[in-house]
Protein backbone atom coordinates (compact mmCIF):
# COMPACT_ATOMS: atom_id res chain seq x y z
CA UNK A 1 0.00 0.00 0.00
CA UNK A 2 1.11 3.31 -0.81
CA UNK A 3 0.08 6.25 0.60
CA UNK A 4 0.60 9.16 -2.17
CA UNK A 5 0.78 12.90 -1.19
CA UNK A 6 -0.04 15.51 -3.26
CA UNK A 7 -0.04 19.23 -3.41
CA UNK A 8 -3.09 19.43 -0.76
CA UNK A 9 -4.19 16.23 -0.40
CA UNK A 10 -3.50 12.29 0.20
CA UNK A 11 -4.32 9.12 -1.90
CA UNK A 12 -4.03 5.65 -1.36
CA UNK A 13 -2.65 3.23 -4.14
CA UNK A 14 -2.27 -0.36 -4.66
CA UNK A 15 -4.35 -0.46 -1.09
CA UNK A 16 -4.77 -4.69 -2.34
CA UNK A 17 -0.95 -4.79 -1.34
CA UNK A 18 -0.97 -5.41 2.17
CA UNK A 19 2.72 -6.11 2.08
CA UNK A 20 4.33 -3.05 2.41
CA UNK A 21 3.44 0.52 3.54
CA UNK A 22 5.32 3.46 2.56
CA UNK A 23 4.18 7.37 1.96
CA UNK A 24 5.49 8.94 -0.81
CA UNK A 25 5.62 12.57 -1.80
CA UNK A 26 6.92 14.75 -4.36
CA UNK A 27 7.51 17.68 -1.81
CA UNK A 28 9.57 16.06 0.77
CA UNK A 29 8.98 15.65 4.29
CA UNK A 30 7.45 19.14 5.14
CA UNK A 31 4.87 19.12 2.47
CA UNK A 32 4.22 15.29 3.81
CA UNK A 33 3.68 16.48 7.00
CA UNK A 34 1.65 19.64 6.13
CA UNK A 35 -0.36 17.42 4.18
CA UNK A 36 -0.82 14.50 6.51
CA UNK A 37 -1.62 16.95 9.24
CA UNK A 38 -4.01 18.65 7.12
CA UNK A 39 -6.25 15.64 5.95
CA UNK A 40 -6.21 14.36 9.63
CA UNK A 41 -3.69 11.53 8.37
CA UNK A 42 -1.00 11.67 10.55
CA UNK A 43 1.90 13.10 10.75
CA UNK A 44 5.80 13.54 10.15
CA UNK A 45 7.69 11.91 13.58
CA UNK A 46 11.27 12.14 14.38
CA UNK A 47 13.70 10.54 12.21
CA UNK A 48 11.61 11.31 9.13
CA UNK A 49 9.17 8.83 9.37
CA UNK A 50 5.35 9.23 8.59
CA UNK A 51 3.49 8.30 11.35
CA UNK A 52 -0.27 7.55 10.44
CA UNK A 53 -3.35 7.14 12.23
CA UNK A 54 -4.71 3.69 11.57
CA UNK A 55 -8.28 4.50 11.52
CA UNK A 56 -7.81 7.37 8.98
CA UNK A 57 -5.61 5.47 6.44
CA UNK A 58 -7.80 2.27 6.69
CA UNK A 59 -11.34 4.46 6.19
CA UNK A 60 -9.19 6.01 3.07
CA UNK A 61 -7.65 2.34 2.46
CA UNK A 62 -10.92 0.41 1.91
CA UNK A 63 -12.37 2.46 -0.60
CA UNK A 64 -10.40 1.52 -3.45
CA UNK A 65 -9.20 -1.96 -2.12
CA UNK A 66 -10.46 -4.75 -4.37
CA UNK A 67 -9.92 -7.89 -2.35
CA UNK A 68 -12.41 -9.73 -0.78
CA UNK A 69 -10.15 -10.84 1.69
CA UNK A 70 -9.15 -7.36 2.52
CA UNK A 71 -10.35 -6.94 6.11
CA UNK A 72 -8.53 -9.85 7.23
CA UNK A 73 -5.18 -8.30 5.45
CA UNK A 74 -5.58 -5.19 6.67
CA UNK A 75 -5.73 -6.97 10.31
CA UNK A 76 -2.80 -9.26 9.52
CA UNK A 77 -1.10 -6.22 8.71
CA UNK A 78 -1.35 -4.34 11.62
CA UNK A 79 -0.61 -7.25 13.17
CA UNK A 80 2.54 -7.70 11.79
CA UNK A 81 3.46 -3.66 11.74
CA UNK A 82 2.60 -3.63 15.82
CA UNK A 83 4.83 -6.98 16.13
CA UNK A 84 7.62 -5.08 14.65
CA UNK A 85 7.15 -2.01 16.88
CA UNK A 86 5.96 -0.02 14.11
CA UNK A 87 2.33 0.44 15.73
CA UNK A 88 1.97 3.12 18.97
CA UNK A 89 0.99 0.87 22.14
CA UNK A 90 -2.49 2.51 21.57
CA UNK A 91 -3.20 0.80 18.74
CA UNK A 92 -3.88 4.33 16.92
CA UNK A 93 -0.57 5.15 15.17
CA UNK A 94 1.63 3.04 12.59
CA UNK A 95 4.96 3.67 11.26
CA UNK A 96 5.41 3.81 7.72
CA UNK A 97 8.70 4.51 5.37
CA UNK A 98 8.52 8.39 3.42
CA UNK A 99 10.04 7.79 0.60
CA UNK A 100 11.36 9.68 -2.29
CA UNK A 101 8.86 9.71 -5.79
CA UNK A 102 10.36 7.11 -8.25
CA UNK A 103 11.52 9.96 -10.20
CA UNK A 104 14.09 11.47 -7.79
CA UNK A 105 15.41 7.83 -6.75
CA UNK A 106 18.41 7.11 -8.11
CA UNK A 107 18.79 5.25 -11.26
CA UNK A 108 19.07 1.49 -10.67
CA UNK A 109 22.84 0.04 -10.40
CA UNK A 110 22.67 -1.51 -14.45
CA UNK A 111 21.31 2.04 -15.49
CA UNK A 112 23.73 3.91 -13.31
CA UNK A 113 26.80 2.05 -14.89
CA UNK A 114 25.82 2.83 -18.71
CA UNK A 115 25.46 6.67 -17.71
CA UNK A 116 28.71 6.80 -16.51
CA UNK A 117 30.30 4.88 -19.61
CA UNK A 118 28.84 6.93 -21.64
Amino acid sequence: MIVRIGESSAAVEQADDLQRLSVVCDGGPSRAGIVLRNSGLGDIGDGGAAMLDVAALRDLAVATATRPDWPDGWAAMIRYASGKGWVSGDGRIVRAHLEPPAASAPPPPDERERKERT
